[in-house]
């Protein structure tokens, strides 16, 4: 569905309501492989919002995950993916620094405050 960091260039290139997706519900499974149905639609319409109310991605490379076949489009805009984008970029970048933080040594965290410091005034 294309990482969180290739959106821009996307949406610059093609324009964001000229870039649709083909969707193909399925049932693979030992006894039986059927195609139930393809849908064609905006893109943002096949994306879907995690229980933190920002796009649902992929945390090691931010990519963008899908909405479950039978479930509604809960992105209605491009619009909206575009607010949903701002937010779940800053939502994954304090992930990563959290999680990261705590691994530097007490040095290295004090170096970064300070660049971050310089950074804010």
């Amino acid at each position: 569905m294309g990482t969180l960091n290739s959106w821009d260039k996307k949406l610059n290139k093609f324009g964001g309501d000229n870039i649709y997706y083909v969707f193909v519900i399925y049932h693979f499974d030992d006894s039986i492989k059927k195609v139930i149905g393809v849908e064609i639609d905006s893109f943002y319409k096949f994306l879907d919002i995690n229980k933190n109310g920002v796009l649902k991605y992929r945390e090691k490379d931010g990519n963008l995950r899908p909405r479950d076949f039978y479930s509604p489009s809960k992105i209605q805009t491009l619009q909206q993916f575009n607010g949903l984008a701002k937010k779940t970029e800053r939502y994954r970048s304090m992930r990563i620094i959290k999680k990261h933080f705590g691994l530097l040594s007490s040095d290295d965290r004090k170096k970064i405050l300070n660049e971050l410091e310089l950074i804010a005034s």
